[in-house]
């Protein structure tokens, strides 16, 4: 019973946060417009526009589709927690609060109210590590077959699944055997060789396999430091010394060695190599890569399970300890998670907002002929709310490079030339602190450099016409 009720709250917080709508980011908008061309090459891995796809085909709209996946994928993932705690520790009540301090957890929660990949990338790991520990305790093929797609579907979900490929590969190589290389052999063709098809295709029409350029940017100390803050926010209020978590920490870390239980090890493995594979995206990839609640959310579930393989032997003839803990932890995070909840609930994040949806600027785009040449700094909320072409901006600076653009003043000689063309056209330039993506060259320098008439000016930007006016 408590199991079930842990699990129904968990479901009415994150119905209660996608009241208003789910939020959308350009991430989301990329993957709905994905969704709407099932089959098409990808600039990012396929799996989670297809599933969007199917449930649209089912009668879910554009919209409704991520929220409906969200709301089973919350369901599974806290289950997935619960039966991997559990087998972990043979404690029910360790698996409820588990459970329950997973339906709090602020990073899991940020990314389900949001149209995002990360909410089946989780679910894929969970059952990875549920299917990957079944294999060390007995090789049986089910299991490793089962670890194998599980750990494909992840990579196919997202790059960064590529965590839990080198996590199984290593449980496997472990894993004694006398069919052990036949096991690696089958684990790898099952684990990449979707990913390896879908490059081929993107290859075969022309494009970059992974649409990612080799560039080296190395991880900062300030993006460590980021990521350090961003982990401490989960559990711990602003102004809170951050040496207290990091030692307790390390304290779960050095006894939990102790436990040697098969999901400690398995977790252990996957957070070691999903942080490797986030610092080498970042660094020879994309310096866009910020470790924050999105990027870092999969390591929740690794580190509850971590937690409560460590703490049980303290436990286990004193539950009361366990209830005390969880009960601390849940109004840490609950006091983190509500007031986020809360805003969602009043106002969807990102594009979704009020701010957009009864936009004046989106509403005199809108207006504007299919034919109108229109550039703006962020065309995102036009994708959303418009459904019409807008081109951007030229930009000084090459985000996932991380470089200064040489040929910004070129591009800005290119646009001028396509307004000729089209006989004037229309520019936006959305106010940076309304827009998700960031804004640059300023509007100032703009307006010096093009000398464009003002027609509208809001809180969440100005419009501008080009002459000749239309």
């Amino acid at each position: 019973m408590i199991v079930g009720l842990v699990l129904l709250s968990a479901l009415a917080l994150v119905a209660w946060g996608t009241e208003s709508g789910i939020g959308l980011s350009p991430d989301s908008l990329s993957y709905l417009a994905a969704a709407r061309r099932p089959g098409h090459a990808t600039d990012f891995p396929p799996l989670y526009p297809m599933v969007l796809a199917a449930l649209q085909t089912v009668g879910f709209s554009s919209t409704t589709a991520p929220l409906v996946l969200n709301l089973v994928l919350w369901g599974a993932t806290v289950c997935l927690v619960g039966l991997v705690v559990r087998h972990s520790t043979r404690s029910s009540a360790m698996a409820a609060g588990a459970m329950g301090l997973t339906a709090l957890a602020p990073p899991l929660l940020a990314v389900h109210v949001m149209a995002w990949s990360e909410p089946l990338f989780v679910s894929l790991g969970l059952l990875a590590a549920w299917s990957l520990t079944a294999y060390r305790e007995t090789a049986a093929s089910a299991a490793l077959t089962t670890a194998a797609l599980a750990c494909g579907l992840a990579v196919a979900t997202r790059w960064a699944g590529a965590a839990w490929v080198v996590t199984g590969l290593v449980v496997v190589l472990q894993r004694p055997c006398p069919t052990r290389g036949s096991n690696v052999a089958r684990f790898l063709t099952l684990s990449c060789g979707p990913m390896a098809a879908w490059m081929l295709f993107n290859a075969w029409g022309g494009r970059n396999p992974t649409h990612r350029v080799w560039h080296w940017h190395p991880v900062t100390v300030s993006n460590v430091a980021a990521g350090l803050s961003t982990v401490q926010s989960w559990l711990l209020p602003p102004g809170t010394p951050s040496l207290l978590l990091w030692m307790a920490l390390l304290a779960l870390v050095v006894w939990g060695r102790r436990t040697k239980r098969q999901p400690w090890e398995v977790m252990t493995l996957f957070l070691g190599a999903y942080m490797a594979v986030l610092v080498a995206a970042r660094s020879v990839f994309d310096a866009g890569i910020f470790f924050n609640d999105r990027m870092l959310c999969p390591l929740w579930p690794a580190m509850v399970v971590t937690a409560a393989a460590a703490v049980a032997p303290l436990i286990r003839r004193r539950p009361y300890r366990w209830v005390c803990l969880t009960l601390l932890l849940g109004v840490l995070e609950a006091s983190v998670s509500l007031p986020r909840l809360q805003a969602c609930h009043q106002n969807p994040a990102g594009y979704s907002g009020d701010v957009w949806r009864d936009s004046r600027v989106v509403e005199l785009i809108r207006r504007l002929p299919a034919e109108a040449m229109v550039y703006t700094n962020d065309p995102n909320p036009f994708k959303a709310w418009t459904r019409r072409s807008v081109e951007w901006l030229p930009g000084r600076y090459d985000a996932e490079a991380g470089v200064m653009d040489a040929d910004f003043a070129t591009s800005v000689q290119q646009m001028e030339a396509q307004f000729t063309a089209h006989d004037g056209g229309w520019f936006v330039f959305l106010t940076p602190s309304m827009s998700v993506a960031p804004a640059e060259p300023s509007e100032r320098e703009l307006k010096n450099l093009l000398h464009w008439r003002l027609v509208l000016r809001q809180p969440e930007g100005a419009v501008y016409a080009v002459p000749p006016n239309p």
